[in-house]
């Protein structure tokens, strides 16, 4: 399954407006990840003499623009600042919302992110990049492919779609094996009595 390089992945939901100003909080789908805070790191720390579709990095070298978030209609909002907040969740000032009002109108919205903008891990992949991926048993029977991964707030649950019907798995070390991103599948355990009953002619 070949991914599209514009594709949006939702990473939480907009929470309530936090102050007067327009500040919001963002609720992570994942409090574990580190996507928001590789955002956080590509904000200007100064004011830059360049283009607005420029900032600069600390050598006051013109990069690109930091990464925004995405409504579930495509619409770009702009990230002008972000910090942690309790509980695993963020706050955030957006370009364009200025008022309490207006962040308000954001509460409950899935957001989004574009996969390119993610920021790349050294070692392991995100859940969202096993979509499409075959699923196969440690004896090597196909079991089906990764249809979507449901967040759940803890331990995310990967839909898998085949000839045996749908099932889920949960996102677990001890229930996924392996990952072979270039081959195109992943192999896993199942506990006993997750996998669908075939029928039996």
């Amino acid at each position: 399954m070949k991914r599209e390089e514009d594709e949006l992945i939702e990473v939480g939901r907009f929470g309530r407006p936090h102050g007067l100003s327009g500040e919001i909080s963002l609720i992570p789908h994942n409090p574990k990840s580190t996507v928001l805070e590789g955002f956080a790191s590509r904000l200007p720390r100064k004011r830059p003499k360049c283009r607005a579709s420029e900032t600069l990095d600390e050598d006051g070298k013109a990069t690109p623009p930091p990464a925004a978030l995405y409504l579930e209609d495509g619409s770009r909002l702009r990230i002008s600042s972000i910090r942690h907040a309790a509980s695993g969740r963020y706050v955030l000032k957006l370009e364009g919302v200025g008022e309490r009002d207006s962040a308000a109108g954001l509460t409950g919205h899935p957001v989004y992110v574009r996969r390119e903008d993610m920021p790349e891990v050294e070692e392991g992949w995100y859940l969202t990049d096993l979509i499409g991926l075959e699923v196969f048993d440690e004896q090597g029977r196909l079991l089906g492919w990764v249809e979507g991964v449901l967040p759940t707030g803890g331990v995310d649950v990967l839909e898998v779609e085949g000839e045996l019907g749908a099932w889920m798995l949960p996102a677990a070390d001890e229930f996924i094996v392996e990952v072979d991103l270039p081959g195109n599948r992943i192999t896993v355990a199942p506990p006993d009595g997750l996998l669908p009953l075939a029928d039996e002619d």
